[in-house]
């Protein structure tokens, strides 16, 4: 019987890990300068970007669509929608200020949006990198 607690504990703990590895990434935890840190265009986001993929765009707040959906406006002109969700506060962003957003893409059958998961206003300006 404790062979068989061993063994059981033992495979959670792999599963577990394994299960965990891909959590880390760059829009949560750890230094910056290892990755691909330059803002996407939402065209960048339309043609080859996976559903639940992290991005992180440059651009404003354009127009108020109800509840929680905004539309955003890159640094290119491009629009697409995105979901600011209630249970944050949003306050200190401010219509077509400059703001670095990072998010998840939310695609199904007709639509594409952004999932906002942090926003701030920009410290860089327009096409720097």
């Amino acid at each position: 019987m404790k062979r068989l607690m061993t063994y059981l504990c033992c495979g959670l703990l792999i599963v577990v890990g394994a299960a965990t590895a891909g959590i880390h990434d760059r829009f949560h935890h750890g230094p910056r300068g290892f990755g691909h840190e330059y803002p996407m265009t939402v065209s960048q986001i339309r043609s080859g970007v996976k559903d639940g993929q992290m991005v992180f765009l440059q651009g404003r707040l354009t127009k108020y669509f109800g509840g929680e959906y905004y539309e955003f406006t890159d640094v290119s002109g491009d629009t697409i929608e995105v979901e600011l969700d209630n249970d944050r506060n949003w306050s200190y962003l401010k219509k077509d200020e400059l703001i670095d957003l990072i998010g998840r893409v939310d695609k199904d059958m007709f639509s594409i949006k952004i999932e906002v998961k942090k926003a701030y206003p920009s410290q860089r300006s327009v096409g720097t990198k």
